[in-house]
């Protein structure tokens, strides 16, 4: 009798139970859900805001802004300016995004966010008097 007559059955095992993977893996597998919710929005066509004009709305409202930094080009990239007092993390921040670019906004922020133009401003703190100041900037700066 041969080696592969003597183990038909064991045989037969093994192949249902790859067969049966195979069958999970292709079939029973989770579909992917986006965590979050995401807008696209282009800037093209929307007011284009200056550093210059945050910096005064703000100023005006007692936040002097002492951090700035630039990611990208002028024309896709966004200019990130804040408040820093020998933190790691800002008080608040306000994005300026460049003519051209295409941002992707979350639709579940947690916190203060006002998104107008070409800019976004975020207050994600704790201290009423202060989400009081950066709305007002905010506000000042629509208007």
């Amino acid at each position: 009798m041969s080696w592969v007559n003597r183990h038909v059955v064991a045989f037969g095992v093994v192949l249902f139970a790859v067969a049966a993977m195979g069958g999970v893996f292709a079939f029973a597998r989770p579909a992917y859900h986006q965590s979050s919710s995401e807008q696209a929005v282009s800037m093209k066509g929307q007011h284009q805001y200056t550093v210059a004009q945050v910096e005064h709305a703000f100023a005006l409202h007692g936040l002097l802004i002492n951090s700035v930094m630039r990611h990208g080009d002028a024309q896709k990239g966004t200019t990130i300016l804040d408040q820093r007092h020998g933190k790691l993390a800002p008080d608040w921040t306000v994005s300026l995004f460049g003519p051209n670019a295409t941002v992707y906004f979350s639709e579940n922020m947690q916190g203060y966010v006002a998104r107008f133009g070409n800019l976004m401003v975020f207050y994600g703190g704790k201290n009423a008097a202060l989400l009081v100041r950066v709305k007002a900037a905010a506000a000042d700066l629509q208007h």
